[in-house]
């Protein structure tokens, strides 16, 4: 499956040196987890993923044609 995927703030730096947000091709049965290990970013350092605008787990399964949206916990105080 093809999905779109934007990955912000603190996460980029886990991202190969060539990746650019866009396209990304997955195995159909793939989750939210299978996309993180693909990507080389570690589940533990992710805030929040949306898929479609939604806020999802790590197991959710992903659909093609999708945009999931990957963010670093949120800091500050």
């Amino acid at each position: 499956m093809i999905l779109t995927v934007q990955v912000y703030a603190e996460l980029r730096p886990y991202l190969p040196d060539d990746w650019r947000d866009g396209p990304i091709a997955l195995a159909d049965d793939a989750t939210v987890s299978d996309l993180l290990g693909q990507l080389g970013i570690p589940a533990e350092e992710t805030g929040l993923v949306s898929l479609d605008g939604r806020i999802v787990s790590d197991e959710q399964a992903l659909r093609g044609g999708s945009e999931v949206r990957i963010f670093a916990p949120a800091g500050g105080g």
